[in-house]
């Protein structure tokens, strides 16, 4: 009697540790499917204006040298900085 209500509470845990692991594998597969949506939707509307902005933005008014790597195309005209930056 006893051999068969442990059996029966193991099963019991086996298939409760089972339906976590499978709520937990849902969860995670909804949580990247969101994540590519959010990453589309940034990729569809980024453009080198933005990231430029966001990094003026970034680094503050303050700045008197940047320094990028060499053979960067990356120019921050008056545009971007304003007038006598």
């Amino acid at each position: 009697m006893e051999a068969r209500q442990a059996q029966a509470r193991a099963d019991g845990e086996k298939n409760a540790t089972i339906k976590r692991a499978e709520g937990e594998q849902q969860r995670l597969i909804l949580e990247a499917n969101g994540q590519a949506a959010a990453n589309k939707t940034v990729t569809a509307t980024i453009t080198d204006e933005l990231i430029r902005y966001e990094l003026v933005k970034r680094i503050g008014d303050d700045i008197k040298v940047l320094i990028l790597p060499s053979g960067q195309q990356f120019i921050l005209g008056e545009d971007i900085l304003g007038p006598g930056k």
